[in-house]
């Protein structure tokens, strides 16, 4: 019943008015508890309530620690894949691999000089070893023996005395150089006179290798050098030389250089056949010399 009812009816009696109270305070009751009672149903089934935030919590543990079969899944899902990078980082492999060693190069320097009131005059070819590192040490030792050879034509006392010389490369490799020189030394005699020598280096120390580093052993050394020299002059000069088998490695010959063949070993004009000869060399493969040879020397690599 409405009020505006309960207002157009004087006849109501107040028993009437108690009830119709107790009517509505039921109703508003009713409604509250049940409003109530959602309330409560809907926070229980909520994702956000008190429980469930405990159980993610104990969980979480659970999910660092997988199981053996569980670690990809865990770590795909847990660990997103970062970025990939412009310029990876390089492997300690590629990081400790040493670039490759260039093989030196030799160009030529000519030198021309004379003395002052012209009584000798000089002219020379002298290599120059570049591209490498120690070319500096190298060339030092080249231009010593180089100016030895004009400083001995200025004491000549021949007026004039003309020195020519060139060069010729034996052995250019990146670990070893050899180097031939061919010296011609006119002091107006009927011919002139032609003499030899020959340098070689280590390449990676620019060391002037002497002729006993190539041996282990001197003695054994000539042993097998003494035969093979004679052989090989004799066959060369067509008749016996003018030699004699050295006593020490120092006077097997005049000069030596290393060629790829063997052991090239040379003599000046006339020392060792006729003056019409011109210098001589020969060369002993490196196969005759295996056995002499010094396992740690220079000489180990050009071993067959």
């Amino acid at each position: 019943m409405g009020p505006e009812l309960y207002q157009k009816a004087p006849w109501h009696c107040k028993g009437e008015v108690a009830l119709m109270g107790t009517y509505r305070s039921l109703r508003s009751g009713l409604i509250v508890a049940a409003v109530l009672g959602a309330f409560s149903l809907v926070a229980a089934c909520s994702p956000g309530g008190a429980t469930p935030s405990a159980t993610s919590a104990t969980a979480a543990p659970a999910t660092a620690t997988p199981s053996p079969s569980a670690t990809p899944a865990a770590t795909v899902s847990a660990t997103p894949t970062a970025a990939p990078t412009a310029t990876p980082a390089p492997t300690a492999q590629a990081a400790t691999l040493a670039p490759p060693a260039a093989v030196p190069t030799i160009t030529t320097h000519h030198i021309s000089t004379h003395a002052a009131n012209n009584s000798w005059k000089a002219e020379f070819d002298e290599p120059v070893v570049g591209g490498v590192s120690a070319a500096g040490t190298m060339n030092t030792a080249i231009d010593a023996k180089v100016q030895g050879w004009i400083t001995d034509i200025g004491k000549a006392g021949y007026n004039p005395s003309i020195l020519t010389g060139k060069y010729s490369v034996a052995l250019l490799s990146k670990t070893l150089i050899s180097i031939r020189f061919a010296v011609s030394e006119d002091a107006g005699g009927a011919h002139p006179i032609n003499y030899v020598d020959g340098i070689s280096f280590t390449v990676s120390s620019g060391a002037t290798i002497q002729f006993s580093a190539l041996f282990g052993n001197a003695t054994s050394a000539l042993a097998v050098l003494n035969p093979q020299t004679l052989t090989l002059l004799t066959a060369l000069v067509g008749g016996a030389p003018s030699w004699s088998p050295a006593t020490s490695l120092t006077k097997v010959s005049t000069a030596w250089t290393m060629t790829t063949v063997g052991l090239e070993l040379s003599w000046n004009q006339g020392t060792v056949a006729d003056e019409a000869a011109g210098p001589v060399t020969i060369t002993i493969p490196w196969s005759a010399l295996a056995g002499v040879v010094s396992p740690s020397g220079p000489a180990a690599q050009l071993l067959p």
